[in-house]
């Protein structure tokens, strides 16, 4: 009993710690496909906390960036995988970046961006697409250490009329279900 005690006080220290930010909105009924329990990743401009982290729907993708954008000719050794976001983003020298797209048959692919730095809308990407994504497929893009894609608990959903429902969310830190500050309570002796 005096374990499970540990245990529950552990959890309940970890979410005083870690559990600081839960936005709530209304979305279509359609527009998700989880219920309350489930772990979610949320990206929106609004909750970009440093102001690197973007998403939207990209406007095109291929595993041939010298061929499809750049319109030179075919050269089976130096092909490299690209997206085109809806709208520029500054890359920044030493920082690692990634972009999160959501395929139209709900599968997510996470790719390591490979652009030189500066400001553009097409990004090359370290690996080939294993499935090239169609265009208005949902991407998130950002600074991999910060959170662009950050994971949720759907804590509350609700109808809000017909069309649209209300979700509540908490955020979600692995670390609240570990113990890491190992505490050790030391078993009493007990004598009859």
């Amino acid at each position: 009993p005096q374990k499970q005690a540990v245990r529950m006080g552990t959890r309940l220290i970890n979410q005083n710690r870690y559990l600081v930010r839960g936005p709530s909105f209304d979305a279509f009924v359609d527009s998700f496909s989880c219920t309350v329990g489930d772990i979610v990743l949320f990206q929106h401009d609004i909750v970009d906390y440093d102001g690197k982290n973007i998403g939207g729907r990209i406007k095109g993708a291929g595993n041939d960036y010298r061929v499809e954008v750049l319109e030179l000719a075919h050269d089976p050794e130096n092909e490299i995988a690209w997206v085109q976001l809806d709208r520029e983003v500054t890359i920044e020298a030493a920082t690692d970046y990634r972009v999160l797209v959501r395929m139209g048959d709900d599968t997510k692919t996470e790719k390591t961006v490979d652009t030189a730095p500066g400001q553009t809308d097409v990004l090359t990407l370290s690996s080939a697409w294993s499935s090239i994504p169609d265009a208005l497929d949902v991407y998130a893009f950002g600074v991999v250490t910060s959170g662009y894609r950050k994971k949720y608990r759907l804590v509350s959903l609700s109808r809000a009329d017909d069309f649209t429902a209300s979700l509540s969310l908490m955020e979600y830190f692995d670390e609240i279900y570990t113990d890491s500050s190992g505490l050790v309570i030391e078993e009493p002796v007990w004598e009859n």
